[in-house]
């Protein structure tokens, strides 16, 4: 069964619309000294990841993307707001030179790699179960897809999901009066609290 590279899929179409909501242009430096315009872009910024609705998700997964997960068992809203909800930020430091700026942060965000090892045992002991063999005669192969991922989705969401802070660095650039994000894989590692999705269900 395919199920890793569906988990894989899943958190990286997650990673690419949280960076389609935090890649805006950034707010204009005026008024505020340049450490304090980095800060208020970056509440700016990450706050939209709490913001986004059913249309701007399909509008970043499209819908061929949308009925695929949603034959697997994931919902695409669901799973985006399973994956930001804990997400949290503090600015440790910020270091500028002329147009450019590296900042630390402390991020925190679920445990991607603890929920994901987590579920896996669990779906491998499901696997070599009575339950899966009555699964595979009543629902299919697909069925069983569906069953398992939707109940990835769900240990994301839980309320009682682990969580992970970690450290991170960003850097940014002087685009004209505003700050902007310099590289989008960093973004991404701070959305994901340090982590890769790419590597997460290797």
């Amino acid at each position: 069964m395919k199920l890793r590279p569906l988990a894989r899929k899943a958190l990286t179409l997650f990673a690419t619309a949280a960076l389609a909501t935090v890649s805006v242009a950034g707010l204009s430096a005026c008024g505020e000294s340049q450490e304090d315009a980095i800060k208020s872009m970056l509440k700016e910024q990450f706050g939209q990841l709490e913001q986004v609705t059913d249309a701007n998700i399909k509008e970043v997964f499209g819908d061929d993307e949308i009925a695929e997960l949603q034959k697997y068992g994931i919902d695409a809203t669901e799973l985006y707001n399973a994956c930001v909800k804990r997400f949290d930020y503090e600015v440790e430091d910020v270091s500028i030179s002329d147009d450019t700026a590296t900042v630390s942060l402390s991020v925190t965000n679920l445990d991607f790699a603890t929920v994901a090892a987590s579920w896996t045992d669990d779906v491998t002991a499901y696997l070599t179960s009575d339950e899966a063999v009555d699964d595979y005669t009543n629902l299919g192969e697909d069925g069983m897809l569906a069953k398992v991922m939707g109940q990835f989705v769900e240990r994301l969401a839980a309320d009682d999901a682990p969580t992970k802070t970690a450290s991170v660095t960003l850097d940014l650039e002087k685009n004209g009066k505003t700050w902007e994000f310099a590289d989008e894989d960093q973004v991404v590692s701070a959305i994901f609290a340090g982590a890769d999705p790419s590597t997460l269900m290797e």
